[in-house]
């Protein structure tokens, strides 16, 4: 199983992620800040990031790409 992640270095969605990824699912989390730590230990977990904000259409057109 694959997941596109908003809100990953939230409250809820760093344990989320990481109980995805301990099931073998590829997460791939969209990110504002890739140097921070929050992101960057999602990094270390084996999350896939993509820099973008929700609001904008590139990065969330990447969802597309899933195959």
């Amino acid at each position: 199983m694959q997941v596109f992640l908003t809100g990953g270095t939230e409250f809820i969605g760093q344990p989320l992620t990481q109980c995805l990824l301990q099931r073998n699912w590829k997460v791939i989390i969209l990110v504002r800040k890739p140097k921070s730590s929050s992101t960057q230990a999602l990094r270390k977990m084996g999350a896939q990031l993509v820099t973008g904000d929700v609001t904008e259409r590139e990065p969330v057109a990447f969802v597309n790409g899933f195959s």
